[in-house]
């Protein structure tokens, strides 16, 4: 089965990528478009996917077709209706939900274009992501089944109501950001006291990936790990406080609801 990705930007690139690399798609089987054909036919030479010169040539070649642009982009790139006839697809756009493309599509006379709305993250590229996808659909059961098969190479699928489709999206997609972000401030605080830069880098990734392991794998509920590391009068429950005072909690839910604002 050929697939396609309409757009290669950071998204679709790490979703390509996660998947060939996890054997999900076969790299000849995969197709790229883009605007900067240059680069594009660079990054795609470094996958072994093949790079489409125009929108008609991927759509063409691909049953699947991953909608990796910007949402602004959408009803330009879905102008031909008719090629997309008969279709897979899947959107990674923030935004564009089920019920934007039924409208989307619905002054037109051309069936059978099935489609649903993903949101993935960057990880996704590591084979550690998570997508959120919309439980509202046009794909059939055996086509659904298949799609979520593929996802799961590369990411935690959650499916969710089109209600929370958006939140969801912003703490699976946008908060990678907002680790990243903590892990630099982490690795600041230990240059600052001595470590090598590389080291403080890594000491804090891999903390960060232990500690959302033991909370995946034991069920135990953030508050008690805490509670747990923290020991009394000690350095932890100190630190613990101070990141209190300077309202950690209340500036993550702020940038939530900033991101959310925009989605």
């Amino acid at each position: 089965m050929n697939v396609g990705f309409l757009g290669f930007g950071a998204m679709g690139r790490a979703l390509a990528e996660g998947l060939v690399h996890a054997g999900a798609l076969q790299a000849a089987e995969v197709y790229a478009c883009a605007l900067n054909q240059e680069k594009l036919r660079a990054q795609c030479t470094s996958l072994g996917i093949g790079a489409c010169a125009s929108v008609q040539e991927l759509v063409q070649k691909s049953e699947w077709i991953f909608l990796a642009v910007k949402p602004s982009q959408i009803s330009t790139v879905l102008r031909d209706r008719q090629s997309f006839q008969g279709k897979v697809l899947i959107s990674l756009a923030a935004g564009m939900s089920c019920a934007a493309y039924e409208a989307l599509f619905a002054a037109d006379p051309h069936q059978g274009i099935r489609h649903l709305s993903l949101l993935p993250n960057l990880p996704c590229q590591a084979a550690r992501g998570v997508i959120i996808a919309e439980a509202r659909h046009t794909l059939h059961h055996d086509e659904h089944a298949a799609l979520l098969a593929v996802l799961r190479t590369v990411a935690q699928v959650e499916v969710v109501d089109t209600a929370y489709f958006a939140i969801a999206g912003v703490i699976a997609g946008c908060a990678p950001a907002f680790a990243a972000q903590f892990i630099e401030a982490l690795a600041d605080a230990g240059v600052r006291y001595g470590l090598a830069r590389d080291q403080a880098y890594r000491l804090a990734a891999h903390m960060l990936e232990g500690t959302a392991a033991l909370i995946q794998h034991s069920g135990v509920h953030p508050a008690q790990l805490k509670d747990r590391v923290c020991s009394p009068a000690g350095s932890t429950i100190r630190g613990v406080l101070a990141l209190e005072e300077q309202g950690l909690r209340r500036a993550v839910i702020h940038a939530v609801r900033a991101a959310l604002s925009s989605s």
